[in-house]
């Protein structure tokens, strides 16, 4: 059987190349085999050679020729163990982030903050679950000086293998809310399973960056020995003051009874801006100076459907179609409801709800009333069936398209944010240009 140390040395003869892809072939790469319920990766071993790939390892004893082709048990057990070891080759900073929202805009804010003083590395789109992580920690340039890593869960006990895989020097959860009802089941099995990054600060003697505003997280924190804390609405190490949360968030920041800013952020909405008192406070642990890494944080602009800006045919659009929960939701329609003039509120359905599902969505309609929202809408399955009477729900996109152009009436600024599925992202096709 191949030791993990003789696997490595693979990789490294593989100038730290791995590719899971044939598709992505990269020339002398070190080529894993998958395997899922619907696809074969050594069915492409051969195939991969022939792309240029130097060696592969594979779970099919048959293909073993233990010149180029290597035989282990599992690959993606093979995948993790490679990235354990090749961790554990670092020698700079790395920061591990869990939360039930925000992860992926706080890892960006991060980053641009480490990129002060750092050549920073960090984990490439939602590549964040039990094969992401390793993919990420393995594909980390060899030039990184700081490296940062998202880590996703949507049932018990995934958080613990990240959290061994990446082994973090600081620790970072966002916030808890409500995701992955499906897998969890409620809001406290979602805070254990959150709180396992604490609990392995705690055991190693690491630093956690502590959201005070999250009553879940700062009691957990309680017990942690080292900490650096940020905030708006609790007293904090880092505490913000929000001036301006909408359209575009602009705010100061208190530290250490002096007062820096005011700062603009290229997004809005109050839970961005504790996204960037994170990678402020994150910045700090770094030793980067406060002002700087707040100036960081003005230049990071949101792409890819996320909090992202954007102008058509005379309409502002806020487009937060990456994801969707009912903590997500709830936040944004709030900030949302505080924008001037007309508005118009393109809601898709919310995905892993599980029993609660209904209900869920059923509360989300409720608050956008609450809000005063008039022109929200509202489609998809979950909806529908939620609400199949309500004028303003419809089973699918194309029949909410079909009816707001037969309105011809969108609000001066406008809202499209559902889960990723709903791919809510296409209703800019049915807005005017």
């Amino acid at each position: 059987m191949l030791s993990v140390k003789s696997l490595h040395q693979l990789y490294v003869d593989c100038d730290l190349q791995v590719c899971t892809d044939t598709r992505k072939i990269s020339n002398k790469c070190l080529f894993i085999c998958l395997t899922g319920n619907n696809f074969d990766g050594n069915e492409y071993a051969l195939k991969a050679l022939e792309l240029g790939a130097k060696y592969v390892l594979s779970s099919r004893k048959s293909l073993e020729d233990k010149n180029q082709i290597f035989y282990v048990e599992n690959t993606l057990d093979s995948l993790q163990q490679l990235a354990m070891f090749h961790r554990d080759t670092f020698s700079f900073p790395v920061l591990g982030i869990g939360g039930s929202n925000g992860k992926t805009t706080t890892k960006e804010f991060c980053q641009v903050v480490a990129n002060a003083s750092f050549n920073s590395f960090a984990t490439p789109g939602n590549f964040n679950n039990h094969l992401g992580l390793p993919l990420s920690i393995v594909g980390t340039p060899s030039n990184c000086t700081c490296a940062i890593y998202e880590m996703g869960t949507n049932h018990p006990g995934e958080m613990r293998v990240l959290s061994d895989i990446c082994r973090a020097d600081i620790v970072l959860v966002s916030n808890i809310g409500k995701e992955h009802l499906e897998g969890f089941g409620s809001m406290e099995a979602i805070a254990k399973e959150e709180s396992v990054l604490f609990d392995y600060a705690l055991k190693q003697d690491k630093l956690a960056i502590i959201n005070a505003d999250d009553p879940w997280l700062s009691n957990m924190a309680k017990r942690l020995p080292k900490t650096i804390s940020f905030g708006i609405d609790q007293d904090a190490d880092i505490k913000g003051l929000v001036y301006e949360s909408m359209p575009m968030a602009r705010f100061s920041l208190e530290y250490k009874t002096k007062t820096y800013g005011p700062y603009t952020l290229k997004t809005g909405g109050k839970y961005n801006v504790l996204n960037a008192l994170s990678a402020i406070a994150f910045g700090v642990s770094l030793g980067i100076d406060i002002d700087q890494a707040a100036l960081q944080c003005e230049t990071y602009a949101p792409a890819n459907n996320r909090s992202q800006w954007m102008s058509q045919g005379g309409h502002s659009i806020w487009l937060d179609a990456y994801n969707a929960n009912p903590t997500s939701v709830e936040l944004t329609l709030k900030e949302f409801a505080q924008m001037k003039g007309s508005k118009t509120a393109v809601l898709g359905d919310m995905f892993e709800m599980g029993d609660h599902a209904l209900t869920e969505h059923l509360n989300i309609m409720a608050l956008a009333k609450e809000l005063g929202l008039e022109d929200a809408y509202f489609c998809g399955e979950l909806y529908f069936e939620a609400a199949p009477n309500n004028p303003h729900v419809f089973k699918t996109k194309m029949a909410l398209e079909d009816h707001l152009k037969a309105q011809e009436k969108w609000g001066n600024t406008i809202l499209l944010k559902g889960s990723r599925g709903m791919k809510i992202e296409t209703f800019l096709d049915a807005i005017p240009s």
